[in-house]
């Protein structure tokens, strides 16, 4: 189906699916065009304040993405999944399991017009997403240009950052090259605006294995160092949740983590040399290829010195020899909420208020993923009563923000609807 405009295939927007693509993204296209004239026509909210209340993002998963939202001047499917329970959360994440998800443009202007935050994800999972790592994290040269055309996607597309999911195993002598992609990405998207969020699931540990951990701990918390935030596998038991807001509590921050291991690494035959700004350093490894090639990059000015091939891998579950500095966000840990109830507490569904509870009295963040349990179980002719009645049982466990001005106008629309306007006049009766 289409709406009243004459959709070509050009206008609609699409995953990118290799490494390739991603590389050979352009600006100046038909479609990047189209979604810069969407996101500029929609005012947006300023965003909310910064608070101490645990947050709540939403993981959008719908049927696999790109649906009806693909197309980017509406579709004429009224009953088409909507999202109107914006006022309780804080970023939405749009989902999918291609490689590089962009949000659609209409996603990320409702969103805005909330004043809520849209991210990206970028994923590799499977065979192929080992093929892509090796690829992604062969050289420090490769990683630059991933991480600058993720940042110019950004830019372009006008969203708030990425949930990075690496669902595969990664090889350990790449492990370091990980880290900076991380470190490099972070700072990009600071640079683009500091409120922006760089988020890392739950997946591969320090080693490079793929086994979820369900938790915050020394097995994945060099990742946790370098992003915003972690969203934790749906698997986690209570003690894991408990297990996590201590471990969070007692994590030494970036900079004084990585001046411990160059302090492990002093007398292991390094050759490290101080830059001239001395501004203290994190530890890195940037050759993927030999695997004995350990960097220190400075801080404030980002130069390279070498360090010791000895003692790289400080086991992130002996920080006990470090002096421990403490960051108590317990709100950067955003726990997975499955509402399909896969191996999860409580068992999802309309009993997703059970794991809520749970996560909100360890003062937690959660991430919802695939609220749209809805419509994809119960179908779209009861879609808004069930919808309600869903959200409506986690309300107790949420943080409602209001509008931000007064006086306050609403048409309560949902956006859909029998009749395509435009100025008021109508152009078109959808079927």
């Amino acid at each position: 189906q289409t709406s009243h405009v004459n959709m070509k295939c050009e206008d609609e927007i699409h995953p990118l699916t290799t490494l390739v693509e991603l590389l050979e993204w352009n600006e100046d296209t038909h479609v990047s065009s189209m979604c810069q004239a969407i996101l500029d026509d929609i005012p947006s909210l300023p965003p909310l304040s910064p608070s101490d209340q645990p947050k709540t993002l939403v993981c959008h998963d719908m049927k696999g993405g790109y649906n009806e939202d693909r197309l980017l001047s509406g579709c004429s499917d009224h009953t088409a999944y909507r999202f109107v329970h914006w006022s309780a959360i804080d970023s939405f994440v749009y989902f999918s399991h291609h490689f590089i998800t962009i949000p659609p443009p209409g996603w990320t202007a409702a969103a805005h017009a909330n004043g809520v935050d849209m991210l990206g994800t970028l994923i590799t999972e499977n065979d192929e997403g080992v093929t892509l790592c090796s690829e992604i994290f062969s050289s420090l040269e490769t990683v630059e240009k991933v991480v600058m055309q993720l940042t110019n996607i950004t830019r372009i597309h006008k969203f708030q950052g990425w949930l990075i999911n690496i669902e595969n195993k990664v090889a350990p002598v790449a492990i370091g090259l990980v880290i900076v992609f991380l470190q490099k990405l972070r700072k990009a998207m600071k640079g683009l605006d500091q409120r922006n969020l760089l988020i890392w699931y739950d997946s591969i540990t320090h080693d490079g294995s793929l086994h979820w951990q369900d938790q915050l701990n020394g097995y994945n918390s060099c990742f946790y160092e370098v992003c915003d935030a972690i969203f934790l596998n749906y698997s986690w038991k209570v003690e894991y949740l408990k297990a996590s807001k201590s471990y969070a509590t007692l994590f030494p921050n970036l900079q004084h983590f990585g001046v411990a291991i160059s302090r492990e690494a002093q007398g292991k035959n390094s050759t490290q040399a101080n830059c001239s700004c001395d501004g203290g350093s994190t530890d890195h490894k940037t050759d993927a290829s030999g695997g004995e090639e350990y960097m220190k990059e400075c801080i404030k000015c980002n130069a390279l010195t070498k360090l010791s091939t000895e003692n790289w891998h400080v086991k992130s579950y002996e920080l006990s020899k470090f002096n421990k500095i403490f960051s108590g966000e317990e709100k950067k840990i955003y726990v997975g909420v499955d509402v399909f109830g896969r191996n999860f507490y409580g068992g999802g569904g309309f009993n997703t208020k059970e794991a809520m509870e749970v996560i909100r009295e360890q003062g937690l963040s959660a991430a919802i993923f695939a609220p749209g349990w809805c419509y994809e179980t119960l179908g779209c002719e009861g879609f808004t009563e069930n919808n309600c009645t869903f959200w409506g049982l986690l309300d107790e466990f949420l943080y409602q923000h209001g509008p931000r001005t007064l006086p306050l106008y609403t048409t309560f629309s949902e956006g859909s609807g029998d009749v395509i306007y435009c100025d008021g006049v109508a152009m078109e009766k959808k079927n």
